[in-house]
């Protein structure tokens, strides 16, 4: 049965349930959301995980359903949108099909930082394709 909640000391812990896949072996936690996560698929997308689930983990790592818990420093809705890049194809698409500006920035941000080269070129191409390239360009 998929949990809509996890309780852990002081804290209540929600997820998406799009963002909760029974055979993910990862929880990463933003803020007070956690996602389910596949650690191989991650690693495969972003060099920061791959060389961050390579280093081997202590016996006191923390756990949410026998799963090693990573903790973010992201805000939960950029990781969110990062997230379901990564996961559903179908959820942050090359423009011409458009995409909210706060959802764009978020995975702009965290592609960067997490080194997911082809989320990044989305991203800005999205941005360059919302925003005009030139003062000419804004005056239509």
């Amino acid at each position: 049965m998929l949990p809509r909640s996890v309780f852990v000391p002081d804290q209540h812990l929600h997820g998406p349930t799009d963002l909760w896949f029974p055979e993910g072996g990862l929880v990463i936690q933003a803020g007070s959301r956690i996602f389910h996560v596949t650690g191989s698929i991650l690693a495969a997308r972003s060099s920061v995980f791959k060389d961050m689930l390579a280093i081997p983990q202590p016996e006191s790592q923390a756990m949410i359903e026998g799963c090693p818990l990573v903790v973010l420093h992201d805000s939960a809705e950029d990781t969110e949108h990062f997230l379901k890049a990564i996961f559903d194809s179908s959820f942050f698409e090359r423009p011409p099909v458009p995409t909210p500006f706060p959802v764009g920035e978020g995975i702009l941000r965290l592609s960067t930082k997490y080194d997911v080269g082809y989320l990044r070129l989305r991203a800005l191409l999205h941005l360059a394709t919302a925003s005009p390239l030139s003062l000419s360009g804004a005056r239509g």
